[in-house]
């Protein structure tokens, strides 16, 4: 049954699948709850499906109109345009806490919370308040504390005139600007979908309670409640600077309101959706409206709705992971899986990968899994590239404008600007989901995901990574070292023995082509092939079954270029006699309907025998029995006959 509330629950699978026990639990759960739906029960954003550039890491708060388009120009040198752009932070006007502060100020206070300890500051507040209270005043001018102070976006954006300087995002500006930006931006570029950045509650420190044309929402300056398991867990936000500070929280029969002319305001200056942050920080306030569930229940109510009237449902939910989030996530389908790719803390990529595979066992479920932005030239980049491949979510970078590998881009994106996505979220397989592929010396995460036909194994050796709790930052424990990974047909949890031509034969083999080793291998569904990943290193495993009918083995492997190159396989292969239903010849044919690449690629197939003949021309190995097609981008369907 579904209820509005309850005092306790608790839902309960058991199956002998731990995948199948997930998905049922939370389905229970949805149906259960009149808070949220499954991820296959909503529509995914086509934004899923498209490369795209997010301004965050290429820009920060410096992002400009210039900037973006210096940056779309870089892409179009190297001949891939993003067909999915991010204007994260920066494009918002925002108040200062303190007016005065200068940028060095600005600057300490980012960090000075970072950098001392929590037992450090929790000496310092018992012992010297004097000096703590220095601290919290300095914090004040973090940019974490920030109000917004205008709905409309900030003077940077009110043309392609204006220079880069921070300084200049603190104007406000009430000029109607940005929609010629946006305007621009589609006439020069061929851009689907332009999302814009902004906080649940309108910015990080909320909203401004000095600003006449915010009064409307009547935002009232309050600090978090931080239950004791969630200071236990993450000391440091005893003295966040948010903590200290508090944010401008709209009380909750006002956000709909505020919610809604934000987003008309971004609609009207042609804006598709949003990327919708911090939205974990809106529960602690509850205390002062009625409980956190209330106001969390309050917020995403209104941002959904307000978001399927302006931008028909186009939102990323980031930061989201706390039970109240998570569960009122009713139409909201692309989700963060972790906290954010961090380019230089060197000590944060592998625990970044582990992360947002586990997480994804269960956001999975409720969202496609966001595994969020890298830049495609940094020293992890490949690694990143093929979790992104493997994750079944989105795939955008934030390079800066001129720093980009377009040979690894190529890998993961198509002419057209769409990418090859699993049908499924990413993760881990059933042999690492109770071990320690970051911190037990041996274990080699691996990633499992369902493509249309087949299955893909992603294998990434990500051990040497641990968090410091009061530091809150990863080190490298120096543990790292060459690891053997078994990768067998099962870990990608596809059936056994249900392949089959139209005869109704199955053959229980398989085929599993290596990305990085460009070899293949044939196996059945639970014999395992040992191959070496080095310490940071990876490889991605492509699964698919062999189709048996008239005696002849077959099967479609994909685009080799590509990292999911089984994911260009739309349709299973169908085995018929040739000419059947024309009575033309005898003999076995192979059809494979695929995406088309919009640019030459080449396909492989591999054969027990060498094809007569093919609807296109075809080279074959016979020692290895594999088909090369080269395409020219416009084939929708490849036959084989034999």
């Amino acid at each position: 049954c579904q209820l509005d509330c309850w005092d306790s629950a608790l839902c309960l699978a058991v199956a002998p699948d731990p995948f199948e026990a997930i998905r049922s639990v939370v389905a229970n759960a949805a149906n259960a709850s009149p808070g949220f739906r499954t991820r296959y029960h909503k529509a995914v954003p086509e934004a899923a499906n498209l490369f795209g550039w997010c301004t965050w890491d290429a820009f920060y708060h410096k992002v400009s109109p210039g900037g973006i388009m210096r940056g779309l120009e870089a892409f179009e040198k190297g001949g891939v345009i993003p067909k999915f752009l991010i204007i994260d932070d920066g494009w918002q006007t925002v108040r200062r806490r303190i007016p005065f502060s200068s940028a060095a100020t600005r600057f300490l206070a980012d960090k000075v919370m970072q950098w001392v300890p929590a037992t450090l500051k929790d000496f310092v507040s018992k012992h010297a308040p004097w000096l703590y209270a220095s601290l919290c005043l300095l914090s004040s001018a973090a940019h974490f504390c920030y109000r917004l102070g205008s709905i409309h976006a900030n003077v940077k954006f009110s043309g392609f005139d204006r220079g880069d300087a921070l300084a200049s995002c603190f104007v406000e500006d009430e000029r109607r600007g940005f929609k010629g930006v946006v305007a621009a931006i589609r006439a020069r570029f061929d851009v689907r979908k332009i999302f814009c950045w902004h906080a649940m509650a309108g910015y990080w420190g909320g909203l401004s309670d000095e600003t006449a044309g915010l009064r409307k929402y009547a935002p009232a300056i309050t600090k978090w409640r931080l239950e004791p398991s969630i200071v236990a867990a993450e000391p440091a936000l005893r003295h966040d600077a948010l903590t200290v500070n508090g944010v401008g929280i709209v009380p909750p029969d006002k956000v709909a309101s505020f919610h809604g002319d934000m987003h008309a305001y971004l609609s009207g200056c042609g804006i598709d959706g949003v990327k919708v942050d911090v939205q974990s920080a809106i529960g602690p306030h509850g205390e002062a409206f009625g409980g956190a569930t209330r106001l969390t229940r309050a917020y995403h109510d209104s941002l959904e709705e307000s978001v399927r009237r302006h931008f028909d449902g186009d939102c990323i939910a980031c930061m989201c992971h706390s039970s109240d989030d998570l569960l009122h996530l009713r139409t909201t389908n692309i989700c963060r899986a972790s906290d954010d790719f961090f380019p230089d803390e060197e000590a944060s990529h592998g625990a970044h990968i582990m992360a947002v595979a586990f997480n994804s066992l269960l956001i999975g479920e409720i969202a496609v899994p966001d595994w969020d932005m890298f830049w495609s030239y940094h020293k992890h980049a490949k690694l990143h590239a093929a979790a992104r491949a493997v994750s079944g979510g989105p795939l955008y970078l934030s390079d800066v404008p001129g720093f980009t590998d377009f040979d690894l881009l190529r890998a993961l994106v198509l002419a057209d600007g769409t990418i090859l996505r699993a049908r499924l979220a990413g993760r881990p397989t059933r042999d690492c989901l109770f071990a320690s592929p970051l911190q037990d010396g041996r274990t080699v995460l691996k990633v499992w995901n369902n493509n249309d036909f087949g299955g893909v194994i992603g294998a990434f050796n990500v051990q040497g990574s641990r968090w410091n709790k009061a530091r809150q930052k990863f080190y490298k424990a120096g543990i790292e070292k060459p690891n053997t990974v078994s990768i067998a047909p099962k870990d990608a949890e596809l059936p056994q023995g249900s392949t089959s031509g139209e005869e109704g034969g199955g053959t229980d083999r398989f085929l599993v082509w290596s990305y990085r080793q460009k070899r293949l291998s044939e196996q059945a569904w639970g014999e395992s092939e040992e191959h070496l990943i080095q310490p940071m290193d990876f490889d991605v495993f492509t699964v698919v079954p062999i189709i048996e009918s008239g005696g002849v083995q077959c099967a479609p492997l994909g685009l080799v270029e590509s990292m999911m190159n089984g994911a260009a396989i739309i349709e299973s292969v169908a085995m018929a006699p040739a000419g059947a239903g024309g009575g033309a010849s005898a003999g076995v044919e192979a059809r494979v309907r695929i995406r088309p690449a919009s640019d030459r690629r080449t396909f492989l197939l591999w054969a027990e025998s060498r094809p007569k003949r093919a609807g296109v021309a075809f080279q074959y190995e016979e020692a290895t029995g594999i088909c090369r097609v080269s395409l020219t981008g416009r084939e929708e369907e490849l036959t084989f006959e034999w």
